[in-house]
Formats: structure tokens, sequence, C-alpha cells
């Protein structure tokens, strides 16, 4: 898999090619990305439920899936940002955090194989 066919199901290839130029630079950064807690601490935290904390979490998220131009997410990091902005939601986030659920996992899925191929190639 190549960073751009990675991109068709994440997100915005164009936007990310123009903030990090390179291809490797892009991995560079989606390995960084898979090794940042934001997500693992979002959901302990919505989970307890730490609403001030969560929405600490779903920000930072939210600025991580920006940079990387990952826009299938945003819709949805967005509204969970605004339900928690004052702290205690407005409504139910059972469907907005399991939407997050889902697309995070699909993203984590494609950035695992991304990666995973780019090693066994350079092995090769």
């Amino acid at each position: 898999m190549t960073v751009v066919e990675c991109y068709e199901k994440i997100g915005n290839y164009a936007e990310a090619k123009r903030r990090f130029s390179r291809d490797e630079r892009i991995e560079k950064y989606l390995r960084k990305f898979l090794a940042d807690s934001s997500f693992s601490m979002f959901m302990q935290e919505i989970e307890k439920p730490d609403y001030p904390n969560a929405f600490l979490h779903i920000h930072n998220l939210k600025g991580l899936y920006s940079n990387l131009a990952m826009d299938r997410v945003m819709g949805c990091t967005e509204r969970l940002c605004e339900e928690l902005r004052d702290g205690e939601p407005k409504g139910d986030l059972t469907v907005l955090v399991r939407e997050l659920k889902e697309c995070h996992g699909q993203i984590v899925e494609r950035i695992e194989t991304l990666l995973q191929e780019s090693v066994a190639e350079e092995s090769a």
C-alpha cells in the first residue's frame, strides 16, 4: 500500500502532501500518530466519566487529525469537542463515541498496514 492508497480511506492526501512535502515525512508523522495516547486517554476519561479531561484529550486528538489531514474523522471530533466544551455534555454521547471508535480503528488499521508493507519492502 502506498501513502496515497492509505489516504484514500483516511483523509486528504493532497493536503497532507502540501503540509509535509514528501511521503516519507507523512509516514514519519503517521508513526508518531500511532504512538500518541490521546485516543486511549479520551476513552478512559469518557468512561469514568471525567468530562473536563475527556475534552482536553478529544481536543488534542482533533488537532492531530487536522494536522495530518485525516478529514474522515474531523466531523465526529468537532461534534465531541462542542458537546464537551462546557464540561457536562448537552446530550447523549454514545453515537458519537461509537463513530469515533470505528473511524479511529479504521485509521489505525490503514496506517499499520501501510507501515508494515513499507518495512517489508525495505527488507526485500
